[in-house]
């Protein structure tokens, strides 16, 4: 038996990246795996959307630049029910002094103990819940914030945040001024916690803000839906799972994957690369394409020459390449890794 068709979502796996990375990546080793998976084949290329368009997308529901609607699908497949409630993505930030303004950059709640977690949020909800809000946490650790009422406030996502000036992007909409009240709360309670204290000792960056994102309700299911069956590990994807009544489980491996045999095609979700901002987060990324070389792109390949995967779609970075086994071998042009990633 044999896979008819397996699509693979690895968004941003080939990009973008600053221009001048492209020339100090190391294609050896795995990495050279990529490079390999990639010579010869097809593909068509479009705008390089970020994760959560892409997923949006994949499953035929409309989706925009402001990612409104993510957060109440994020929370269905992170095993909260959003029921009526209007939920915002709330990701955890550090606010960093420059001069006379204040930048936006990554935080996170890792090395949070859970019992410390809780203690937080149930602490920042007795002030959120003067204005209809809960704080939540999801299965996968995401923050959410839900209201009871309507909220007619609009963000940006926080990946076109980070590195600006949060004066350059507030929220805007009829209940601006309310949700600002509400982020500068939150930011007075979190300035002086313990859990700050302790991740200055472990050199964590300090998280001493909340950046909601991503408002709305469940949207109405998708009419339908072409994945037979979805391997993912990502809230989103499992929401979308959820909300089109497709069979999802958790990420396999190469070779387990290729027992899913079928006619309907297969979704992969892999999750999102890392972005590039910095030398750190470049070497960050090196190492996530050099972990697919190994765990993906070896052995995809290989099942592709011997027929055990009749076709193979990679939906990564505004490309949709596809390999498909070739009836009659033929020599292979040889396309560069530099040459398909997409540069800023």
């Amino acid at each position: 038996m044999s896979v008819v068709e397996l699509h693979v979502h690895a968004p941003g796996m080939l990009g973008p990246l600053p221009a001048d990375a492209a020339a100090l990546i190391d294609t050896t080793g795995a990495v050279g795996a990529v490079e390999e998976l990639l010579r010869g084949a097809g593909a068509t290329v479009g705008q390089p959307w970020a994760g959560y368009r892409s997923r949006m997308r994949l499953f035929g529901l409309a989706d925009d630049d402001e990612g409104r609607g993510v957060a109440s699908l994020s929370a269905l497949g992170d095993g909260i029910d959003p029921g009526s409630d209007q939920f915002f993505l709330a990701d955890p930030i550090q606010l960093i002094p420059d001069r006379d303004r204040l930048l936006v950059g990554v935080s996170g709640s890792e090395g949070i103990p859970p019992g410390t977690l809780k203690a937080l949020m149930n602490e920042l909800n007795v002030y959120l819940a003067d204005d209809n809000l809960e704080l939540l946490s999801g299965s996968s650790g995401q923050w959410y914030l839900r209201s009871s009422t309507r909220q007619s406030v609009r963000s940006l996502p926080l990946d076109r945040v980070l590195g600006r000036s949060m004066s350059e992007c507030l929220p805007w909409g009829e209940d601006t001024a309310t949700w600002m009240r509400v982020l500068n709360t939150v930011q007075m309670l979190l300035h002086d916690t313990q859990v700050n204290r302790d991740r200055l000792v472990q050199g964590r960056p300090v998280l001493n803000g909340l950046w909601p994102w991503g408002g709305g309700r469940l949207p109405e299911a998708p009419r339908a839906t072409r994945w037979k069956r979805v391997f993912t590990e990502t809230p989103l994807t499992r929401g979308l799972c959820l909300l089109a009544r497709v069979r999802y489980g958790s990420l396999p491996d190469a070779e387990e994957i290729m027992t899913e045999a079928g006619s309907g095609p297969i979704l992969l979700d892999l999750p999102d690369f890392p972005a590039v901002r910095d030398a750190e987060t470049f070497a960050d990324w090196q190492r996530a394409l050099g972990a697919f070389g190994q765990d993906w792109a070896e052995p995809l390949s290989s099942a592709v020459s011997r027929g055990h995967l009749r076709r193979l779609v990679i939906h990564a970075s505004g490309w949709r390449i596809e390999r498909k086994r070739a009836l009659i071998p033929y020599p292979r042009r040889r396309r560069r890794l530099r040459d398909w990633l997409m540069t800023r």
